[in-house]
């Protein structure tokens, strides 16, 4: 069980979060840049090697991107909120003639999750909590994401788990100058509170 100090640390995380990317309720105007996340493929399993064992082919969504050395994927952010980051783009998951979209990517600030829209086939299945935000910026599968992608993929041998790899994010974030700072001091919040709460 948590101690009263290991507590009121997290909530003075919280805090410096809440404060640092605090804005007006609209979105803060973005000018440019996006969130990148460099794929984890040293841990064993990790999310690629575990697709790719399965015949799964990950691609990108347009505007999203994928390539680079180190290999990651990059997706613009369109908006910035006190308590969320939009995107546009996503990732594809393709094998045979099953196709998953996961799209418009949200990081919740709040509850440090990345939600996303998934599509099977041109069919919308509504917003999925799809990645946990870790310390250091780390992504991990969600218990929700491993259980729609082993019903879509692999329903007889479910391969995806929760708490798998999938790498780490980072922010290229271009806004006007005034919210600049303020996205600075809200991603520098949500890093402290990360490393707190892991220890």
């Amino acid at each position: 069980m948590y101690s009263f100090a290991h507590f009121t640390r997290t909530v003075a995380a919280t805090a410096v979060l809440a404060l640092g990317i605090a804005m007006p309720a609209t979105a803060a105007p973005i000018v440019g840049g996006s969130t990148v996340v460099t794929l984890d493929l040293t841990t064993t399993p990790n999310f690629v090697s575990v697709a790719g064992a399965n015949g799964i082919a990950p691609g990108a969504v347009a505007p999203g991107t994928l390539g680079g050395t180190p290999l990651a994927f990059a997706f613009p952010i369109t908006g910035v909120s006190e308590t969320n980051i939009l995107h546009s783009g996503g990732i594809s998951l393709t094998k045979g003639s099953t196709a998953l979209q996961l799209l418009n990517f949200d990081i919740n600030l709040t509850n440090l999750t990345v939600f996303g829209s998934a599509v099977l086939n041109g069919n919308g299945l509504g917003i999925l909590p799809l990645f946990s935000v870790g310390e250091g910026l780390a992504l991990t599968l969600t218990a929700g994401a491993a259980g729609a992608l082993n019903n879509v993929f692999s329903p007889t041998n479910p391969a995806f788990t929760a708490g798998l790899s999938v790498g780490t994010a980072s922010f290229k974030a271009v806004p006007e100058p005034g919210s600049l700072a303020l996205l600075g001091l809200g991603l520098a919040g949500l890093m402290f509170g990360r490393r707190r709460v892991a220890r």
